[in-house]
Parts: structure tokens; C-alpha cells; sequence
């Protein structure tokens, strides 16, 4: 493997993790919202 296809790789691997915890924080926020009764945003 070459150097730039390992680090597009962790890039990628990185970015992934970003997204999976926004969603996770989403899901959060979303639950929190309606066990509270308001209406998420």
C-alpha cells in the first residue's frame, strides 16, 4: 500500500467516526427532546 492510499484510509476511518458520533448525539438530543416533550428543532 502506498502512503497516500493509507492515510485517505484514516481519513476516512476518522470522518467515519466524526459522523457516527454526531449521529449519536442527534439520537441523544432527539430522545432527550421528546422524553421532555418538546418537539426537536
Amino acid at each position: 500500500m502506498t502512503e497516500r492510499v493509507l492515510r485517505k484510509q484514516r481519513w476516512a476511518l476518522s470522518r467515519g467516526q466524526v459522523l457516527e458520533a454526531a449521529e449519536q448525539v442527534l439520537a441523544r438530543e432527539a430522545f432527550t427532546g421528546r422524553h421532555h416533550g418538546r418537539s426537536p428543532s
